[in-house]
């Protein structure tokens, strides 16, 4: 998507690697309903000489066909569809309009960083579960001696409340240089 003449865009897209044999321009999409343009998108490579309303109408109707968007933008005109996509993405030199709107900031002009960080984000995500899944499994056995048998059977506590986050501790400590990576 963008403002540029619909041959420049076809013209870049090609440069760049992508096939843009149909793009369509501001006009064309202006003349479309909503409706219309939900289908439209779906066999549509390229779009040009957009005004920022259109923008955020091609994201719309991208979603209304159940896909997930993402949208880059830098400048004023772009703000609308950040704020529309599922996630919109502006760069540091970017407009103050286009990075207020925006729900990430690149701080490097390289799209690699997002797949980087998501890759980050799921090794993450997977050593929370593994401590989540360890530290449920290792006190289990401390609650249910503590809360079941321990009450009824023993007329005290067979583990203090210190001794319980020692333990804790000390199993933290082996566990995770181990299994944390």
């Amino acid at each position: 998507m963008s403002g540029d003449d619909p041959i420049v865009v076809k013209r870049f897209a090609g440069l760049v690697g992508l096939n843009a044999e149909k793009v369509l321009s501001g006009s064309d999409i202006a003349a479309l309903s909503d409706d219309a343009l939900a289908v439209q998108v779906q066999s549509v490579d390229a779009y040009g000489r957009l005004a920022p309303d259109q923008k955020s109408r091609i994201v719309k109707a991208l979603q209304s066909k159940g896909a997930v968007v993402g949208f880059l933008g830098d400048g004023i005109n772009d703000a609308p569809a950040l704020k529309v996509a599922d996630i919109g993405l502006s760069v540091e030199g970017a407009t103050g309009v286009a990075q207020a709107a925006a729900d990430m900031i690149l701080l490097a002009s390289d799209l690699e960083v997002v797949a980087d960080g998501v890759e980050e984000g799921r090794r993450t995500f997977a050593n929370i579960l593994k401590y989540v899944r360890m530290g449920a499994s290792s006190n289990f056995g401390n609650m249910l001696s503590m809360g079941g048998s321990a009450s009824i059977a023993l007329p005290f506590l067979p583990m203090l409340p210190m001794q319980i986050l020692l333990n804790n501790l000390l199993y933290d400590l082996w566990y995770c240089p181990l299994h944390c990576i």
